[in-house]
């Protein structure tokens, strides 16, 4: 008579066949403003994965403004916090990939644009030296 226990076998090859976790870190959302009239506009929102492994994806935006129209992504806006995740067909970032196929339109002024950084200026050029008189 056998007193097979299925349990038994089954934390047995989970032991085996487990994997160890591995960390990844979180993505990072951004979004760009393309387009802005009176107190509206809409913006391209970018997932970048840093991992050298494919995530599932979500995360947290700070917005100006009251989401009107969200696309590619689920959400939920408090206040101004917009918390995104992906939906099934975008829902995983490749390896050091972006997904930029999400947007969304808001009402309320855009954020100004980062002002573009001021050049450096160039290195004044070091004077000659004055030639030294010739040994007599």
């Amino acid at each position: 008579m056998s007193h097979f226990k299925p349990w038994v076998l089954s934390a047995a090859l989970a032991a085996v066949f487990a994997q160890p976790a591995v960390a990844v870190s979180p993505v990072t959302l951004d979004y760009v403003v393309n387009n802005q009239w009176g107190t509206n506009y809409c913006a391209t929102v970018r997932v970048s994965n840093p991992n050298d492994v494919a995530v599932t994806w979500s995360g947290t935006l700070k917005v100006k403004g009251t989401v009107n129209h969200l696309w590619n992504a689920n959400w939920k806006q408090s206040g101004d916090t917009l918390t995104l995740s992906g939906v099934g067909w975008n829902s995983s970032v490749a390896p050091k990939g972006t997904l930029a196929s999400i947007g969304f339109c808001a009402s309320g002024t855009a954020p100004a644009p980062a002002p573009a950084p001021a050049p450096a200026p160039a290195p004044a050029p070091a004077p000659a030296p004055a030639p030294a008189p010739a040994p007599a």
